[in-house]
């Protein structure tokens, strides 16, 4: 079967930096210690790319509608740019059909093609207000479209080589409802901060950028995410989705777990994690 994604996927085709330390398994398998390169840090110029790669979603549930005639006052509003099929350190994918033999196979360094995002791979966000005037993020919660038993495949991570961004967000895809929750910086050496968590404000050139991490252990669950903001008297939403589509994360409980371990090419190879060279099983 052939991963490689798509050429105008839009999706990056690179595995930048190197790997360190040891490899352990998929599946139960923790990457290795990540060189200290950031995936995503509030502030830092990497954000501008998503304004590329990202769709850019209509502020409430409709179209935003023509552009407003010179002299026309600009309706206070928030916006979002999404990015979804990110191939990062924590990012990874069950693939349909495909099954690794003993000879093992090459790492992917893009997301899969025909791969299905697998719990707790990343949703990058960037919210931003559409004039000077100042508004408040209240809260989000996911609004489920679909459930249905989890993909069966090969379930394939990315092998590490940034870290877990500052901001970032979970949210339990097995609850209907369930709100976005701020979490701790999981990084293990990352300073002890306390937790900022909503409201946030934002506006015409200061955004917010999130990090959302969807976790399900039981279902392959097709949903959107609600992002709720108030501006002095008025009140709005924005729906986050992949280009008008809903996300879709799958559970990894039926998919046949790998690892990653050094190839003679000096390079990684996934291999079925019964094999008696993955880590721990010599």
């Amino acid at each position: 079967m052939d991963l490689r994604k798509e050429e105008d996927s839009g999706t990056r085709n690179d595995l930048r930096g190197k790997v360190y330390g040891d490899v352990t398994q998929i599946g139960t398998v923790v990457n290795p210690p990540p060189r200290k390169r950031w995936l995503l840090l509030v502030g830092l110029p990497v954000l501008a790319a998503l304004a590329t790669v990202g769709g850019v979603l209509a502020a409430g549930r409709g179209d935003a509608g023509p552009l407003p005639a010179d002299g026309e006052a600009v309706k206070t509003e928030a916006v979002a740019d999404t990015t979804t099929n990110n191939w990062e350190c924590g990012d990874s994918a069950v693939v349909p059909g495909l099954r690794v033999g003993a000879e093992g196979l090459p790492v992917v360094r893009a997301f899969p093609r025909d791969g299905v995002q697998a719990d707790r791979s990343v949703i990058t966000v960037t919210l931003q207000g559409t004039t000077q005037e100042e508004l408040v993020l209240t809260g989000a919660r996911t609004v489920i479209v679909s459930r249905r038993p989890p993909v069966e495949g090969t379930h394939l991570a990315a092998v590490c080589a940034s870290e877990v961004p500052v901001r970032a967000f979970e949210v339990d895809l097995d609850i209907d409802g369930a709100p976005l929750v701020p979490v701790p910086d999981p990084r293990p050496k990352a300073p002890k901060k306390t937790v900022t968590g909503w409201p946030y404000a934002i506006k015409e050139g200061d955004a917010e950028h999130f990090v959302i991490s969807p976790k399900t252990m039981k279902y392959d669950t097709e949903f959107r995410i609600v992002v709720r903001w108030s501006s002095g008297g008025s009140k709005g939403e924005v729906v986050l989705d992949d280009h008008g589509k809903p996300f879709r994360y799958t559970a990894t409980t039926a998919a046949d777990p790998l690892c990653a371990v050094p190839g003679q090419d000096g390079g990684y190879r996934y291999l079925p994690a019964a094999s008696p060279r993955c880590p721990g099983k010599s």
